[in-house]
């Protein structure tokens, strides 16, 4: 590819991402000719200059001071500021954020476990073409920024409904067509396995919503998992009256004595919580044949166990067994 086509893909890649084009195979057929032209050819001017201007195209897209003045209310709230971002991030999903994020995973060649995070895609690119950019103050401050936030991209499926009383309508009287959409979305053929699915999703839904009209009366609740993004690692964030941020992962079963899985985000999250000096609290909900919630709150000790810290004698749950990226923790005593 010649100079001149490498320039022209270029302002074809940026036309499709600033008006929003839905052609994603041609622009992963784009992408793919201008890496490998900036692969092959990383001290040329013109590669030199476009890969510092996809940087700041990005940079821009932060740059905005009611999205900044936003985060300095919450400068020693870190999980408060990982939503305050999402949400920031979340109005751009559908134009330029999402688009960019496309293209910069094809462009850069980036890896695909970074999970469409725009922060360490662009930390990605600073560091691996570093030497090719001006290390500028914005760019600094937006290495910290990187750094200092582990940043959940907004990702959620439609897999809720919009209140209680309509998660435990569909429960009751499940419909085939929100069974077959509900497959369709996540990607499940098998029909009884989608049925079990959709209803252990309604399980789980209702015992969040019941935890969340709990804990709003005592302070600031934030339903994360409806709202924002499945990859916080937690469903409902709780800042209580001491400024303590709390996060809420909410277990729901229809028997007491069945124990509980955790994802390993989950887990790893809840140890990174006691670093950044919040509770991370398991709410364990378990519905009667009449979907009335009984309550059970407990603490994560260390990576093996949990303790329940609402009754005296504090019973233990240790972990068991791991399985396809869940770990099973069982009822020790």
């Amino acid at each position: 590819m010649t100079e001149n086509e490498f320039i022209d893909k270029t302002y074809k890649l940026a036309h499709y991402i600033k008006c929003n084009e839905k052609s994603t195979r041609y622009i992963g057929t784009i992408t793919k000719d201008v890496r490998n032209f900036i692969l092959d050819n990383p001290d040329n001017d013109i590669v030199i200059k476009f890969v510092k201007d996809t940087v700041n195209y990005i940079l821009e897209l932060f740059n905005n001071d009611i999205f900044n003045d936003n985060l300095n209310k919450f400068n020693n709230l870190f999980y408060r500021r990982q939503i305050e971002i999402c949400n920031f991030l979340k109005l751009h999903i559908n134009n330029e954020y999402g688009n960019c994020v496309c293209y910069l995973k094809n462009l850069f060649n980036i890896p695909w476990e970074y999970n469409d995070n725009i922060f360490i895609e662009t930390l990605y690119i600073l560091n691996h073409y570093s030497s090719y950019l001006s290390n500028n103050l914005i760019e600094r401050n937006f290495r910290d920024f990187m750094n200092n936030n582990r940043i959940v991209s907004p990702f959620t499926l439609e897999n809720y409904y919009k209140d209680l009383d309509e998660e435990k309508k569909f429960y009751n009287d499940p419909q085939e067509k929100e069974i077959i959409d509900y497959g369709y979305i996540n990607h499940v053929m098998d029909c009884n396995a989608v049925k079990i699915r959709y209803m252990n999703k309604r399980i789980g839904n209702i015992g969040e919503f019941y935890t969340l009209d709990r804990f709003k009366k005592f302070g600031e609740c934030i339903f994360v998992s409806k709202d924002l993004s499945e990859l916080f690692g937690y469903d409902i964030y709780f800042l209580d009256k001491y400024n303590i941020e709390n996060l809420l992962e909410v277990k729901t079963t229809t028997n007491s004595n069945n124990g509980f899985f955790i994802s390993e985000n989950e887990l790893s999250v809840a140890l990174e919580s006691k670093v950044k000096g919040a509770k991370y609290v398991l709410c364990r909900v378990v519905l009667d044949s009449l979907l009335n919630p009984s309550f059970s709150f407990l603490n994560l000790i260390d990576e093996e166990t949990f303790c329940q810290i609402d009754k005296p004698d504090g019973k233990l749950y240790k972990r068991d067994s791991d399985e396809d990226g869940k770990i099973l923790f069982k009822k020790y005593r």
